[in-house]
């Protein structure tokens, strides 16, 4: 509301326009926040940090609108919203920067920014809303209007790209849809969890496809409550999967499935209340998840209160064995060493544990998540085995969820996503416009206690403890947990010493105390913070 505040209601005005300081001074002020921003992709990630200078720019062209600075404020205030929109995916964010461009033409049709606003508004219609005779028509006013500006190079160019778009959309299509229709992606299951103030569904498909997502909000005239549609193109509907799918929860009343035209098929959520959503995909096999939260604010469990819920998740399962060497199975590591931690964990009487999987089940990782989000999961852990061809490589590791450019993190990734490392690439992407407001701060203290934990529990134990430290990368898993989050490699079964270990329930069950050490000293030290998601 802040934001909405300062961009679109006129503040009181103080001072003489155009001749006080003040102006100058919050500009100034304003800047130094963009550039600050800008320099740090630590800053990028968090919303607020956005917004604070967005905040900025708006008191100035809100309190001074005839001042010098007000069109260079708003200007600068747009071009942060369209690059919070890139991080952040909402349409809100990309809705407010379109607005600002437009009012700056609007009042300020004179200044030398006026170019800039046009060429600006053609390329977010043409990147993204997708909107080739919009992008051209804004475009165009540079070329006409502004034809010795410094905007006229930018403009042509891509009115050349735009040019040529469109004149391939002219040609016959016949045989492409044939060919299209030939190859069409079928839409094989829709499934979802549910919990008071969150809800993930999950469309199944079986292979990728290009889709849109939007919001749109009620129209109690016509009796059609708040939805978000996905727009999935060269699909089909599979035959098993019924119309609507019902959901009981706060959020969402009911997902509907059809095909909207001839080569698409339309998802449609029908919203129960307000809240936030977010939408990505996964691969292998390709789905795409759509997460939606209620809107008021889910503390962390750290805000001065003891953690009441932990869920222990023990990778892999079932039809997915993991690492295998021989006869020696990842998952069934994994599974051994959830049991010795959850009783651990369960001798603390403030505490509830939960295991995703309670037996030799496969779980796909995003109901592994979806799980521990549904039981309100105050910390979350992961635990895994490790591989290499390189025998000689062995010890402990612990993650959480960042995009990295370290090639071994995303070697680790794509083993555990059973992706590629391409496919890793591209979800990295995807992170950038997930993580604004996640939690990774204390993800990354939890991760560091307890690799700190079970590295001195073990090697007072045993010999041949190697630490290999705390590490990030985009793991499936931990994507769109609600709360930290990590995931731990315990070792590496292609080495003979960690191996040796791993099989040993002596060093499990140390294993398992370790982690527990860890986890408790987390929460004893962090009941002093108090975040939000």
């Amino acid at each position: 509301t802040l934001v909405i505040f300062y961009l679109f209601v006129p503040g009181v005005v103080q001072g003489v326009y155009g001749t006080s300081e003040g102006p100058a001074k919050l500009l100034k002020s304003a800047d130094n926040c963009r550039k600050s921003l800008f320099r740090s992709t630590g800053k990028k990630k968090y919303r607020d940090n956005w917004l604070k200078c967005i905040r900025k720019y708006g008191l100035i062209y809100s309190r001074y609108p005839v001042s010098e600075q007000a069109p260079w404020a708003m200007f600068r205030a747009a071009g942060l919203l369209s690059g919070l929109y890139a991080y952040s995916g909402r349409s809100k964010d990309l809705d407010r920067a379109i607005h600002l461009y437009q009012q700056l033409l609007r009042k300020y049709k004179g200044h030398r920014l006026a170019d800039d606003g046009h060429c600006r508004l053609g390329q977010i219609y043409y990147k993204y809303e997708k909107d080739l005779i919009k992008a051209r028509g804004e475009l165009l006013e540079v070329c006409k209007r502004y034809p010795s500006g410094d905007m006229r190079p930018k403009a042509e160019s891509l009115l050349n790209r735009i040019s040529g778009e469109l004149r391939r959309k002219r040609k016959p299509r016949n045989r492409i849809s044939i060919r299209a229709n030939k190859k069409r992606i079928a839409v094989k299951n829709i499934r979802h969890w549910s919990a008071p103030n969150y809800t993930r569904v999950v469309i199944d498909l079986d292979g990728p496809v290009k889709y849109s997502h939007h919001l749109l909000d009620a129209d109690p005239q016509h009796g059609k409550p708040r939805r978000i549609y996905l727009d999935l193109n060269n699909a089909c509907i599979s035959p098993q999967i019924g119309s609507p799918v019902l959901i009981t929860g706060n959020l969402v009343n009911q997902v509907r499935i059809g095909r909207y035209k001839r080569n698409t098929v339309r998802v449609v959520l029908d919203m129960l209340d307000g809240g936030s959503s977010k939408v990505f995909h996964l691969y292998s096999p390709f789905r795409i998840v759509v997460d939606i939260r209620g809107k008021q604010k889910v503390s962390t469990p750290v805000c001065g209160i003891r953690a009441k819920t932990v869920v222990i998740d023990s990778g892999h399962g079932g039809k997915d064995p993991g690492c295998t060497l021989g006869k020696t199975k990842e998952k069934d590591i994994n599974f051994e060493i959830a049991k010795y931690l959850a009783k651990k964990l369960k001798q603390q009487a403030d505490l509830k544990v939960f295991l995703t999987r309670t037996r030799d089940d496969f779980v796909p990782l995003e109901q592994r998540t979806a799980f521990a989000n549904t039981k309100k999961a105050d910390l979350f852990i992961s635990l895994h085995t490790n591989i290499d061809k390189d025998r000689k490589k062995r010890g402990l590791e612990t993650y959480y969820l960042n995009v990295t450019t370290n090639p071994d993190s995303m070697m680790v990734a794509a083993r555990e996503n059973a992706s590629t490392e391409k496919g890793i690439g591209e979800l990295q992407l995807i992170l950038q416009k997930l993580m604004l407001n996640h939690n990774i701060q204390e993800s990354k203290r939890l991760a560091h206690d307890v690799q700190k934990a079970m590295v001195s529990q073990l090697s007072a134990k045993h010999r041949g403890v190697r630490d290999l430290g705390v590490k990030y990368a985009p793991f499936y898993v931990l994507i769109g947990a609600e709360m930290p989050a990590i995931l731990i490699e315990t070792g590496f079964i292609s080495n003979p010493i960690d191996r040796k270990h791993l099989l040993s329930q002596g060093y499990q069950r140390d294993l398992a105390d370790g982690i527990c050490s860890g986890m408790l000293y987390y929460l004893s030290r962090a009941k002093l913070d108090c975040i939000y998601h």
